[in-house]
């Protein structure tokens, strides 16, 4: 996803690492059961390069317990 596009269209850029540079992206699944596989990130949000400077922040939820997954929050100005 993070692959230039041919046809000149603005990248993606992964939204987490546009707020909170080389800091790890947190556990997003299996965080609460892990009876199929063990905790780890594999949800992300990914902005095209040119709405990268509207991004204000992203969270993630690490303590709701409705699904599998921790949702992610991004604030865009």
């Amino acid at each position: 996803l993070a692959a230039p596009f041919e046809d000149g269209a603005p990248a993606f850029r992964d939204a987490w690492g546009i707020v909170h540079g080389s800091k790890p992206h947190p556990i997003t699944a299996c965080l609460v059961d892990q009876s199929f596989a063990p905790a780890h990130c594999c949800d992300y949000i990914y902005a095209t390069e040119d709405l990268a400077p509207r991004i204000r922040s992203i969270v993630c939820d690490e303590d709701t317990r409705v699904s599998d997954h921790q949702p992610l929050l991004l604030e865009i100005a």
